[in-house]
């Protein structure tokens, strides 16, 4: 769809009002643009175009101002020949306020119609006559100072013949018959039917993208948490070969020297020098940390029970409060405590109680396991650090 073509109304207000042909055709480019997407109300069509035009043109003087030069003004000032000042009043013209020049050429210079210049100019009829006269008067003190014998008809002629003068019709170059670049312009042409259904198509994947998306990236996001909240509080593990696993399936509740035999194999795990015998006392020596993973259903119900155990732990000095309470962090329930080591290996069994007996993966996220490693921070002497997580399975 080619652009429409703008009135001849249009191009002789522009060449009229300015002098350089770039501003015209700047002018005209932009007035081409805003009024390409009128194609209703052919009646007022004119109207609109001058509307657009006057409101262009405004903007490009208020940017750059014209001015009368000092020769013009000279020259118009020692002319003595009545016919000669009535050719050189399209001169002075810019001396006049920008408004009342668009009033002059568009009712004088090319005899449009009050109301289409009202509304070019968006104002009353009145108000449009008021301008017209001020502008009237002001033309005719400049042409007969002493009032004598000043003619209006005779301005009104010299105006019109500048307007209509072929020498000022410049050449310009306007895209008036080239396909619109603007996007948007293009989108604005097209069918209501069609544009209403492709923002809906639209709107709609974008729903159907984002409810896709939005649970895997929870999954990921929860994936991601897990993975750290299962490192939690692990930092203080020296470099080297992890320490080795051991969960409490192959070791009998009932049977103390196999928990021992246990624990002797971590033992054995963090330093191979060390005596087969199991022996607290070297444990709590050395400094070590025992923590328990509980993965339970409930882990509020699992931190009550865990709770009471360590209530009835009896030590010297006590635990206090905080410590029997433990701390709830995103992902779940931490409790670090220091006690004997005989402590800790009463706690085990009622600690693997704890857990869920059924795991989705019981591989990778066993629902108990215990590990044992060095501490690097001094401990009291025969006490060893107890951290015991509580998660959701």
């Amino acid at each position: 769809m080619s652009a429409p073509e703008l009135s001849p109304h249009v191009f002789k207000l522009c060449s009229a009002f300015f002098e350089s042909s770039d501003t015209i055709s700047v002018v005209l480019s932009r007035i081409q643009k805003r009024t390409s997407h009128n194609h209703g109300f052919d009646q007022f069509a004119l109207a609109y175009e001058l509307q657009v035009a006057t409101r262009e043109i405004l903007s490009a003087e208020s940017a750059h101002p014209l001015t009368v030069s000092t020769e013009a003004l000279m020259r118009f000032e020692n002319e003595d020949n009545e016919a000669q000042r009535l050719l050189l009043i399209p001169t002075l013209l810019p001396r006049l306020p920008a408004r009342d020049r668009l009033v002059l050429l568009l009712s004088d210079g090319m005899e449009i119609d009050r109301s289409t210049v009202a509304m070019a100019l968006r104002t009353s009829e009145a108000s449009l006559d008021l301008l017209l006269r001020d502008a009237h008067s002001t033309l005719l003190e400049w042409v007969w100072p002493s009032h004598t014998h000043s003619d209006l008809k005779k301005i009104q002629a010299s105006i019109r013949t500048f307007v209509e003068d072929p020498t000022r019709q410049v050449a310009i170059e306007v895209p008036t018959s080239q396909r619109s670049t603007n996007r948007r312009e293009r989108w604005r042409r097209l069918p209501w039917g069609v544009r209403t259904a492709v923002e809906a198509a639209g709107i709609g994947l974008i729903v159907f993208v984002l409810t896709l998306a939005v649970p895997r990236i929870q999954t990921l996001v929860e994936r991601r948490l897990q993975n750290k909240l299962d490192q939690f509080n692990m930092a203080e593990v020296p470099p080297g070969p992890p320490a080795q696993t051991t969960t409490l399936d192959t070791v009998p509740n009932t049977d103390t020297g196999a928990m021992g035999a246990a624990l002797e194999s971590d033992d054995e795990e963090l330093a191979e020098d060390e005596p087969s015998t199991p022996d607290p006392s070297r444990a709590a020596k050395q400094g070590e940390i025992w923590r328990f993973l509980i993965r339970a259903d409930v882990p509020r119900d699992a931190r009550k029970k865990v709770q009471e155990l360590l209530g009835a732990v009896k030590v010297d000095p006590p635990l206090t409060p905080e410590e029997i309470k433990g701390v709830e962090v995103p992902g779940g329930i931490q409790f670090n405590v220091v006690l004997p080591p005989e402590r800790v290996l009463e706690m085990k069994v009622p600690l693997q109680g704890l857990s869920t007996k059924t795991s989705a993966d019981p591989v990778l996220r066993p629902p108990f396991s215990w590990y044992r490693s060095r501490s690097k921070v001094p401990l009291p002497p025969g006490r060893v650090r107890v951290v015991i997580w509580i998660s959701q399975l």
